[in-house]
């Protein structure tokens, strides 16, 4: 028997495809141990794993905030800190790593340990190649890469961090080019080598495995939504579990599409109070919370926020989607998917009424949007998911 070491941070995004992953390595005999943050240990723990918490501040969300980017790159130090304190410290020993693309610093570790790593990756693969044929990508990095140089050299609290680091575990910080694009031993990539751009310009240590689609405790019945649709097609609406508090967005959607004979499954998520949306259709049925992969399953069209794991899921059901990227990578998922032909991509500050109404019904009736996701979607299923992701994580500990 195996014993693994997951780390992870405060996020849904990156948190769920690990889960179908965890569960099947132990169901197979491992021993899995999961570094998290407090508020996520129910969720990890229902799948098997034991938890162990750590505290973390990092807002990886406006990491590239410019305001931002000195606490973010202090959090991140300090929460890279917090971490080498466990695992360093630890007299715990295990046969392999495996961590969040977002804690690119973590591969340290395995070097530390002499202990082969798994970089998790939720996303696309963001490596050079990637940064220099996107335009919009060169040009984020070259701001960022920047920013943090001068920080790194002259800011004394992110120096006294990183000499805390040297003198304590022997850790230099890398210099920022080699976080981009990180990889472990290996990294597990949950999605489709089709899907990501550029992909063979990547070695064969990335490993494609698709979407995680695994059974999720807190699904629940769906049968009380879908019965509401009345055979009508659907059209679900979400903008995930970060950028949900959108209320005018949500206002927009009511505006577009009352007057459709089409019913709309729409999820706001927790922080956004369904009473002060106002009136709401009566072909709306609005919701804090839907079991997301069960609507997928039933839905005939998405309007999304392109996060990554909403699109492969999408993607995985053969859903056409609308994409209305709000930060972070999910403009370049929805160029993606938009440069497949698998949906339309919408720019969030000059959306209307109008050109939602009028996407929707371009993406329900043109044919041509379901015939292009049949190869994505093909790719996706092929890839294998949660079960062969723990066939890579298990292959390498044989091989190390």
């Amino acid at each position: 028997m195996s014993k693994g070491l997951f780390i992870n941070l405060p996020s849904h995004g990156h948190i769920n495809p690990t889960l179908g992953v965890v569960k099947e390595l132990i169901e197979r005999g491992e021993e899995v141990t999961y570094l998290l943050p407090e508020q996520f240990k129910e969720k990890v723990e229902n799948v098997g794993a034991r938890v162990k918490s750590y505290n973390c501040s990092l807002g990886i969300y406006k990491f590239a905030d410019p305001g931002k980017i000195k606490d973010n790159i202090l959090n991140y130090l300090k929460t890279f800190e917090a971490l080498a304190e466990i695992v360093l410290n630890s007299e715990e020993k295990y046969d392999y790593i495996v961590y969040d693309q977002v804690l690119a610093m973590a591969e340290l570790f395995g070097r530390k340990l002499h202990t082969p790593t798994v970089c998790s990756i939720t996303t696309f693969v963001f490596d050079e190649n990637f940064i220099n044929n996107i335009k919009e990508a060169a040009m984020m990095y070259s701001d960022f890469d920047n920013r943090i140089s001068c920080l790194l050299s002259e800011d004394n609290e992110i120096i006294t961090i990183a000499n805390r680091l040297r003198n304590q575990y022997n850790i230099e910080l890398p210099p920022i080019k080699e976080l981009i694009g990180t990889k472990g031993t290996i990294s597990v990539v949950y999605t489709s080598k089709y899907f990501q751009p550029f992909s063979d310009r990547l070695d064969d240590t990335y490993k494609f495995v698709g979407p995680s689609i695994a059974y999720r405790k807190e699904q629940s019945n769906l049968s009380d939504i879908i019965n509401k649709a009345n055979g009508k097609r659907k059209v679900y609406i979400s903008l995930g579990t970060v950028y949900n508090d959108s209320a005018e967005f949500y206002k927009k959607c009511f505006k577009a599409f009352e007057s459709l004979d089409y019913e709309f499954i729409m999820s706001v998520g927790k922080d956004t109070s369904i009473k002060e949306l106002g009136s709401i259709p009566k072909n709306f049925c609005v919701y804090n919370y839907v079991p997301q992969l069960e609507v997928l399953s039933k839905a005939d069209a998405f309007i999304s926020h392109a996060g990554m794991n909403s699109t492969n899921e999408a993607l995985f059901f053969g859903v056409p989607t609308i994409l209305v990227p709000q930060s972070v990578d999910q403009p370049f998922v929805a160029g993606r998917v938009a440069e497949l032909g698998a949906g339309i991509a919408l720019d969030n500050e000059s959306i209307t009424p109008e050109l939602l109404r009028e996407s929707l019904e371009k993406i329900l009736k043109d044919d041509c949007y379901k015939n292009n996701i049949k190869k994505i979607k093909q790719s996706l299923r092929e890839a294998g998911g949660y079960k062969t992701a723990a066939n890579y994580i298990q292959g390498i500990t044989k091989t190390a």
